[in-house]
């Protein structure tokens, strides 16, 4: 089983709307910023500082790394700032649209889904589009949910599944005329469904399907994440992490954040689950018979904490204090916390996008969407030349990003 990246959470909410952090990946449950008191909390807690850096680079130049990040806007041109050089070395044209397309990597190459149902292949060591197909959206766009996973693209929609070769060949798996699709995930064996309180279990072998009992809780599923060996669902701002059987989509256990935080995202970390809670713990499950929860506190403002994994660290995004925490994915150490200097003072928000080896941030004024670099090495966040910049094609489509291989 492969997703889009090696951090894989509830990446579907991710690409519905076209904004990434995916890899990871942003959580589909949204908090707002508010007191500590909101949280459990008399006032304000001690918060691990983390490490200094010693070394300082020059300003930016972070270390080369392998990997590009590729952004996409509705210009209809997909851009690739190259790791190795920080500048864009390749633009591949995949057509206009009326917003940015979605993105998605997985099996060495790129997927780019339109507004208007037009799917290019992108293989990103060529920088040239290798297939096309066509899948005809469902309307509102949020109901068209996109994977990677079991070599294929899919693409759920009410009533029906689609499934994209990387070939550009299509075909379509019927699902109950009654069913919406809102969360979509992989196991070793299967692809998995959520919609309300069930879940369809698809064999993308044979495109069989067998419908799940509904789940316990009083809210649908908000979240969905598989990795080879688990299956974990989430309800609608709920607290409680259902464990459930990967082969049969049973419920066989729960976990609960202390003190009713919320799960505010599920994060697949190369076969370890780890979780953001609204409150500011970070939490990562160790499975056995009976799963436990290790945590780690960052912050003391409840609001969503978009995270990615990358250089053996977990990386989350503070957005209140316009931080990036760095976290030991071994010892759960806090290592850093990295200031992001934001274009817009009145806009400090910023998506985070990494690769296996990279970390990368987005950070979008009405005339561009800047390109940041974290330097693992240093714990800097560092501002790409100009060069890197992608025009916002009118400032008000955004922009899509995900992190593949670089062009030759």
């Amino acid at each position: 089983m492969t997703g889009r990246h090696r951090v894989r959470g509830v990446a579907v909410c991710a690409v519905v709307v076209a904004v990434l952090v995916a890899g990871s990946l942003v959580s589909c449950a949204r908090f707002g910023a508010s007191s500590a008191s909101d949280c459990a909390e008399d006032g304000r807690v001690e918060l691990p500082a983390g490490r200094n850096s010693l070394r300082s680079p020059p300003a930016g130049q972070p270390a080369p790394v392998p990997e590009a990040l590729w952004v996409a806007d509705g210009s209809g041109t997909l851009r690739a700032v190259d790791g190795r050089t920080n500048r864009v070395t390749a633009r591949v044209g995949i057509g206009r649209s009326t917003g940015p397309p979605i993105l998605v990597t997985g099996g060495g190459l790129l997927w780019a889904y339109q507004n208007d149902g037009r799917i290019d292949v992108v293989d990103p060591i060529r920088a040239r589009v290798t297939a096309s197909a066509v899948v005809v959206p469902a309307r509102p766009l949020a109901h068209n949910l996109l994977y990677y996973g079991h070599g294929s693209l899919w693409i759920a929609q009410p009533g029906r599944l689609w499934r994209v070769s990387p070939a550009g060949k299509v075909s379509a798996i019927p699902l109950p005329t009654d069913y919406t699709p809102t969360m979509l995930a992989a196991t070793g064996h299967w692809l998995w469904l959520a919609g309300g309180r069930r879940l369809v279990r698809v064999d993308p072998a044979t495109g069989a399907i067998s419908i799940v009992d509904e789940l316990p809780g009083s809210t649908g599923i908000g979240q969905l994440l598989g990795t080879r060996n688990s299956l974990l669902a989430v309800g609608w701002n709920q607290p409680e992490i259902w464990v459930l059987d990967p082969d049969t989509g049973a419920s066989t256990s729960s976990i609960r954040l202390s003190d009713g935080e919320l799960v505010g995202g599920m994060y697949d970390v190369d076969g370890a689950v780890w979780a953001t809670g609204n409150c500011g713990n970070i939490v990562r499950v160790d499975e056995g018979a009976e799963p436990r929860l290790r945590t780690v506190r960052i912050s003391d403002v409840s609001q969503d904490f978009p995270a990615v994994a990358a250089a053996g660290s977990f990386w989350v995004a503070d957005l209140v204090r316009s931080e990036v925490v760095r976290i030991d994915l071994r010892t759960m150490e806090v290592l850093a916390r990295l200031p992001v200097e934001a274009t817009d003072p009145d806009d400090p928000a910023f998506t985070v996008v990494a690769g296996r080896h990279s970390v990368w941030l987005l950070d979008g004024d009405v005339a561009a969407t800047h390109v940041l670099r974290v330097d693992p090495e240093t714990n800097r966040v560092l501002r790409l030349p100009s060069p890197a910049d992608v025009p916002s094609a009118g400032a008000s489509y955004g922009t899509s990003a995900v992190v593949a291989a670089p062009p030759e």
